[in-house]
Protein backbone atom coordinates (compact mmCIF):
# COMPACT_ATOMS: atom_id res chain seq x y z
CA UNK A 1 0.00 0.00 0.00
CA UNK A 2 1.02 3.63 -0.50
CA UNK A 3 2.39 5.75 2.35
CA UNK A 4 -0.45 7.83 3.92
CA UNK A 5 0.89 11.16 2.64
CA UNK A 6 1.28 9.88 -0.92
CA UNK A 7 -2.16 8.25 -0.75
CA UNK A 8 -3.72 11.59 0.27
CA UNK A 9 -1.88 13.45 -2.51
CA UNK A 10 -3.27 10.93 -4.99
CA UNK A 11 -6.83 11.41 -3.68
CA UNK A 12 -6.49 15.18 -3.93
CA UNK A 13 -5.21 14.89 -7.50
CA UNK A 14 -8.10 12.61 -8.47
CA UNK A 15 -10.76 14.88 -6.97
CA UNK A 16 -9.16 18.28 -7.68
CA UNK A 17 -10.66 18.78 -11.14
CA UNK A 18 -14.18 18.04 -10.00
CA UNK A 19 -13.83 20.05 -6.79
CA UNK A 20 -12.54 23.04 -8.76
CA UNK A 21 -15.80 23.02 -10.75
CA UNK A 22 -17.75 23.69 -7.54
CA UNK A 23 -17.97 27.48 -6.95
CA UNK A 24 -17.70 26.95 -3.20
CA UNK A 25 -14.35 25.13 -3.49
CA UNK A 26 -12.59 26.53 -6.55
CA UNK A 27 -10.64 29.17 -4.58
CA UNK A 28 -9.64 26.88 -1.70
CA UNK A 29 -5.95 26.44 -1.00
CA UNK A 30 -4.31 23.02 -0.88
CA UNK A 31 -4.67 22.69 2.92
CA UNK A 32 -8.41 23.20 2.70
CA UNK A 33 -8.67 20.82 -0.24
CA UNK A 34 -6.84 18.11 1.68
CA UNK A 35 -9.16 18.59 4.65
CA UNK A 36 -12.17 18.23 2.34
CA UNK A 37 -10.81 15.15 0.57
CA UNK A 38 -10.00 13.51 3.92
CA UNK A 39 -13.69 13.67 4.80
CA UNK A 40 -15.11 12.60 1.45
CA UNK A 41 -16.62 9.16 0.98
CA UNK A 42 -16.18 7.06 -2.15
CA UNK A 43 -19.10 5.17 -3.66
CA UNK A 44 -19.93 3.23 -6.80
CA UNK A 45 -23.52 3.47 -8.09
CA UNK A 46 -24.92 0.91 -10.50
CA UNK A 47 -27.06 1.80 -13.54
CA UNK A 48 -30.64 2.44 -12.44
CA UNK A 49 -29.77 2.87 -8.74
CA UNK A 50 -31.09 6.17 -7.37
CA UNK A 51 -28.43 8.54 -6.02
CA UNK A 52 -30.94 11.08 -4.74
CA UNK A 53 -34.72 11.11 -4.96
CA UNK A 54 -36.94 14.09 -5.67
CA UNK A 55 -38.72 15.40 -2.58
CA UNK A 56 -36.30 13.92 -0.03
CA UNK A 57 -33.95 15.96 2.21
CA UNK A 58 -30.57 16.78 0.73
CA UNK A 59 -27.65 15.86 2.98
CA UNK A 60 -24.52 15.95 0.83
CA UNK A 61 -22.78 17.17 -2.30
CA UNK A 62 -22.13 14.48 -4.93
CA UNK A 63 -19.23 14.64 -7.39
CA UNK A 64 -19.01 12.37 -10.41
CA UNK A 65 -15.40 11.30 -10.98
CA UNK A 66 -16.43 9.01 -13.80
CA UNK A 67 -19.80 7.99 -15.21
CA UNK A 68 -23.06 9.32 -16.64
CA UNK A 69 -26.37 9.98 -14.91
CA UNK A 70 -29.81 11.36 -15.70
CA UNK A 71 -31.44 14.20 -13.77
CA UNK A 72 -35.20 13.65 -13.63
CA UNK A 73 -38.03 15.97 -12.64
CA UNK A 74 -41.45 14.38 -12.41
CA UNK A 75 -39.98 11.22 -13.97
CA UNK A 76 -38.78 13.08 -17.08
CA UNK A 77 -35.09 13.40 -18.02
CA UNK A 78 -34.10 17.08 -18.04
CA UNK A 79 -30.29 16.98 -17.84
CA UNK A 80 -27.50 14.47 -18.48
CA UNK A 81 -24.52 14.63 -16.10
CA UNK A 82 -21.12 13.17 -16.89
CA UNK A 83 -17.49 13.16 -15.69
CA UNK A 84 -16.58 15.97 -13.24
CA UNK A 85 -20.19 17.08 -12.81
CA UNK A 86 -21.60 17.74 -9.35
CA UNK A 87 -24.94 18.24 -7.67
CA UNK A 88 -26.41 18.83 -4.24
CA UNK A 89 -24.05 21.58 -3.08
CA UNK A 90 -27.01 23.60 -1.82
CA UNK A 91 -27.50 20.98 0.90
CA UNK A 92 -24.20 22.16 2.41
CA UNK A 93 -25.72 25.60 2.83
CA UNK A 94 -29.26 25.02 4.03
CA UNK A 95 -31.96 22.43 4.75
CA UNK A 96 -33.89 21.95 1.51
CA UNK A 97 -35.60 19.12 -0.31
CA UNK A 98 -34.19 17.68 -3.52
CA UNK A 99 -36.10 19.19 -6.42
CA UNK A 100 -35.04 16.41 -8.81
CA UNK A 101 -33.88 12.80 -8.81
CA UNK A 102 -30.53 11.57 -10.13
CA UNK A 103 -30.21 8.08 -11.62
CA UNK A 104 -27.05 6.60 -13.17
CA UNK A 105 -27.19 5.21 -16.69
CA UNK A 106 -23.65 3.81 -16.39
CA UNK A 107 -21.57 2.75 -13.43
CA UNK A 108 -20.68 5.96 -11.58
CA UNK A 109 -17.55 6.46 -9.49
CA UNK A 110 -18.63 9.07 -6.95
CA UNK A 111 -17.12 11.22 -4.22
CA UNK A 112 -19.57 12.37 -1.53
CA UNK A 113 -19.16 15.06 1.13
CA UNK A 114 -21.76 15.02 3.92
CA UNK A 115 -22.98 18.27 5.45
CA UNK A 116 -21.63 17.49 8.92
CA UNK A 117 -18.17 16.80 7.49
CA UNK A 118 -18.26 20.04 5.53
CA UNK A 119 -19.12 21.90 8.74
CA UNK A 120 -16.04 20.36 10.35
CA UNK A 121 -13.89 21.84 7.56
CA UNK A 122 -15.55 25.25 8.05
CA UNK A 123 -14.56 25.17 11.72
CA UNK A 124 -10.95 24.55 10.74
CA UNK A 125 -10.91 27.11 7.93
CA UNK A 126 -13.15 30.13 8.71
CA UNK A 127 -12.46 31.61 5.28
CA UNK A 128 -14.50 28.76 3.79
CA UNK A 129 -17.49 29.94 5.83
CA UNK A 130 -17.05 33.39 4.30
CA UNK A 131 -17.01 31.85 0.82
CA UNK A 132 -20.08 29.84 1.76
CA UNK A 133 -21.96 33.03 2.65
CA UNK A 134 -20.95 34.61 -0.66
CA UNK A 135 -22.03 31.59 -2.71
CA UNK A 136 -25.31 31.44 -0.81
CA UNK A 137 -26.07 35.08 -1.63
CA UNK A 138 -25.22 34.49 -5.29
CA UNK A 139 -27.53 31.47 -5.31
CA UNK A 140 -30.38 33.51 -3.83
CA UNK A 141 -29.85 36.16 -6.49
CA UNK A 142 -29.93 33.56 -9.31
CA UNK A 143 -33.10 32.01 -7.91
CA UNK A 144 -34.75 35.43 -7.75
CA UNK A 145 -33.77 36.07 -11.38
CA UNK A 146 -35.21 32.70 -12.46
CA UNK A 147 -38.44 33.42 -10.62
CA UNK A 148 -38.66 36.80 -12.34
CA UNK A 149 -38.13 35.13 -15.73
CA UNK A 150 -40.93 32.70 -14.93
CA UNK A 151 -43.24 35.59 -14.13
CA UNK A 152 -42.36 37.11 -17.49
CA UNK A 153 -43.16 33.89 -19.32
CA UNK A 154 -39.55 32.83 -19.73
CA UNK A 155 -38.27 29.29 -19.25
CA UNK A 156 -34.94 28.25 -17.71
CA UNK A 157 -33.20 28.33 -21.08
CA UNK A 158 -34.26 31.89 -21.86
CA UNK A 159 -36.86 31.02 -24.51
CA UNK A 160 -40.36 32.43 -24.26
CA UNK A 161 -42.81 29.67 -23.50
CA UNK A 162 -45.68 31.46 -25.20
CA UNK A 163 -43.88 31.71 -28.56
CA UNK A 164 -41.68 28.61 -28.70
CA UNK A 165 -44.55 26.13 -29.33
CA UNK A 166 -45.70 28.30 -32.23
CA UNK A 167 -42.19 28.46 -33.66
CA UNK A 168 -41.79 24.72 -33.32
CA UNK A 169 -45.11 24.11 -34.99
CA UNK A 170 -44.35 26.39 -37.95
CA UNK A 171 -40.69 25.45 -38.42
CA UNK A 172 -40.20 23.33 -41.53
CA UNK A 173 -37.56 20.57 -41.47
CA UNK A 174 -34.77 20.72 -44.08
CA UNK A 175 -35.53 18.89 -47.37
CA UNK A 176 -34.80 15.16 -47.10
CA UNK A 177 -34.61 15.18 -43.31
CA UNK A 178 -36.83 13.24 -40.93
CA UNK A 179 -38.27 15.19 -38.02
CA UNK A 180 -39.33 12.88 -35.21
CA UNK A 181 -40.47 15.74 -32.98
CA UNK A 182 -38.26 14.49 -30.13
CA UNK A 183 -35.83 16.62 -28.19
CA UNK A 184 -32.79 15.51 -26.23
CA UNK A 185 -32.02 16.45 -22.67
CA UNK A 186 -29.13 18.92 -22.46
CA UNK A 187 -25.76 17.58 -21.33
CA UNK A 188 -24.20 19.81 -18.72
CA UNK A 189 -21.48 19.68 -16.11
CA UNK A 190 -23.60 20.94 -13.25
CA UNK A 191 -27.16 20.45 -12.14
CA UNK A 192 -27.09 23.15 -9.54
CA UNK A 193 -30.04 25.11 -10.90
CA UNK A 194 -32.18 21.99 -10.99
CA UNK A 195 -31.02 20.29 -7.81
CA UNK A 196 -31.41 22.82 -5.08
CA UNK A 197 -30.67 20.42 -2.21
Amino acid sequence: SLPPQLHMQLLVAINMRTLSNVPLFKHCDIRTMISIVERMQSAIYCPGEMMVREGTPGKAIFLINHGTAHVLKGGQVVVVLSDHAFFGEQSLITDVLCTASVRPITYCDMAILMREHFQQVCELFPELSEQLSKVSQERIHRVEMLEEEKRQGMDHWGARRCTEPLRAATRRPPPGSWNSGRTSAPRVGCAASLLNH
